[in-house]
């Protein structure tokens, strides 16, 4: 099977990812965001640890996928409101709804 210029890029990307041990956000086409270090991937695959668990997520589930940004929630929120421990708030998935779009036809 012969591997497209696409996957390349992915491989690459994910690889220099795994080598930094660079912290990353996989967000799910379900919404769901993950976080964590990616331990090892395949064609198919990639295996995100956090903390002591390891998670297979497959490859076709991943809608993006970047380095976390560490000082984020610090800058976003207000000096008062400040997370205290950022490793609870990751851990939390994000889920979002999914709007269904209907298209209606008018018989003539």
């Amino acid at each position: 099977m012969v591997r497209s210029k696409g996957d390349a890029l992915q491989t690459t990307y994910s690889n220099d990812l795994r080598k930094q041990r660079m912290s990353v956000m996989v967000y799910l086409m379900s919404g769901v965001k993950q976080a964590g270090k990616i331990e090892s991937f395949d064609q198919h695959a990639l295996l995100l640890r956090h903390g002591d668990s390891v998670q297979l997520i497959y490859k076709h589930t991943i809608a993006s996928l970047m380095p976390a940004p560490k000082a984020l929630p610090a800058l976003a929120a207000p000096p008062s409101k400040r997370i205290i421990n950022r490793s609870d708030s990751a851990a939390v998935p994000v889920i979002t709804r999914k709007v269904s779009r209907r298209t209606i036809i008018r018989g003539e």
